[in-house]
């Protein structure tokens, strides 16, 4: 919520008490001071930069990274599509999550998209562990769809090879469901012109290119019926050597997107080369795993999670992860509940999160949730807690801010001299955060 809709209230609340108002600077919420993000610039190519966000503690720690990898058919997607689970994980364990973007086809091909896949791992072995204190020789990389894809490429195009891989519903081959139409696309979907597709681009561009079986071709730029062998040094499926790296492959049985045999013929090639590997097939799972059972699901995304730490810092810390990552998941309950008004069962979620996890840490975002609707919802009593929480929590930069909520929570059940104290801080304090960005549980 930006300062412009708190101003308002916070100002009637400090006229009842009498205060003179005061000039307020626009000012934006600052980041949680556990876990910041920052955007970076990877690659420059003519007028483009090529970007990617860093999620870290806010520390100088060398720690080990994970990279995240969006999907999109390799057409479309961002790197601000990270898992929530994923990001929950980097902070919970204190991995750096770096989440990349890549040029798109059909402005670029194949070659290109590996290329920035390749610079990318360059950068980050590089200019990580001076730019956000990566430890270089331990990188697991994850992504979905396409990004699977990619993941599983950086597995034999990334010299030296990551620690591990994770595919989510991914892809080894580029001459098979792809390069043929789709009769899930074509019977499923109107059938879309091609001059409509390419009008409309994106979504309508890949549904055309899949009912004609043309993704490969247009998107690698090889014809996979003259030109298949192009394709092989860039399709994993063609290039698992015994040094591959470990690898997790989950996939949904009802996959009308990308067929789950793409994961099973993968895991096959590893078999046949002694690699280490799981393979996590999920019942009734589409794309993504939607219409499975909610449970299988949680169960496969817990399995990579714990298979991701596991690469990076062993199983001696597993147990203990496991209750940071359910607390954390409570506690995001209470994140939300608090934001959609649901105060008291907001209070039990956090108080059950500490529960789970006394190590947990809230940060002054996550309390200043509570403390700031619980006022506006009739119980600034009841979060009075949350909004000493935050205030404690705050970092210098965030005090204000933190004053200010508290401020109009001490107005609001008539504590006077605490909320114009409160107030007067929040307006005189003229700190200068510019960052309109959120605590790292609600990214």
């Amino acid at each position: 919520m930006k300062l412009q809709s708190r101003i308002p209230l916070m100002l009637i609340v400090l006229a009842a008490f009498g205060s003179a108002a005061i000039a307020v600077p626009s000012i934006a919420i600052g980041q949680a001071p556990s876990f910041i993000r920052s955007t970076l610039t990877y690659k420059v190519m003519g007028e483009t930069r090529i970007e990617a966000d860093v999620y870290r503690a806010d520390d100088e720690v060398a720690r080990p990274v994970v990279v995240w990898i969006h999907g999109g058919a390799l057409m479309a997607g961002t790197r601000a599509s990270v898992p929530h689970r994923l990001l929950n994980l980097c902070q919970v364990a204190g991995f750096v999550l770096v989440s990349i973007d890549y040029r798109l086809a059909p402005e670029v091909q194949l070659p290109a998209i590996v290329e920035d896949l390749e610079d990318a791992f360059t950068w980050i072995r590089e200019e990580g562990p001076r730019l956000f204190h990566a430890n270089p020789d331990k990188i697991v990389v994850a992504g979905g769809s396409a990004g699977g894809y990619l993941t599983m490429t950086s597995g034999f195009r990334i010299r030296p090879r990551p620690t591990a891989l994770v595919s989510y519903w991914g892809f080894g081959a580029l001459d098979t469901f792809d390069a043929e139409p789709s009769e899930y696309y074509r019977s499923n979907h109107p059938l879309v012109s091609e001059e409509e597709a390419y009008r409309a681009g994106s979504w309508l561009l890949y549904m055309y290119l899949r009912q004609n079986g043309l993704w490969t071709k247009v998107v690698t730029g090889f014809d996979p019926h003259t030109d298949g062998h192009k394709l092989y040094p860039y399709a994993p499926i063609h290039n698992v050597t015994p040094d591959y790296p470990p690898t997790m492959l989950i996939h949904g049985t009802k996959d009308n997107d990308v067929p789950y045999v793409e994961s099973v013929a993968m895991a096959k090639q590893l078999t046949q080369h002694a690699v280490a590997h799981e393979l996590v097939l999920v019942p009734d799972g589409g794309h993504g795993l939607g219409g499975a059972d909610e449970q299988l699901i949680t169960e496969a995304h817990n399995r990579a999670l714990a298979f991701i730490h596991q690469h990076l810092v062993g199983e001696g810390r597993a147990r203990e992860i496991e209750a940071l990552l359910a607390a954390r998941e409570t506690l995001d309950v209470g994140v939300t509940l608090a934001t959609q008004g649901e105060i008291p069962e907001a209070i039990e979620a956090y108080a059950e999160a500490q529960r789970l996890e006394p190590r947990l840490r809230i940060t002054a975002g996550e309390w200043r949730r509570l403390c700031w609707n619980g006022s506006l919802w009739g119980f600034a009593a009841e979060v009075m807690p949350a909004c000493e929480e935050a205030v404690d929590a705050a970092r210098p930069d965030e005090l204000g801010w933190m004053r200010g909520d508290r401020g109009l929570a001490r107005g609001l059940v008539g504590d006077r001299e605490g909320a114009i104290s409160d107030f007067e801080y929040f307006l005189l304090a003229g700190y200068s955060a510019t960052r309109d960005v959120t605590t790292a549980s609600s990214a």
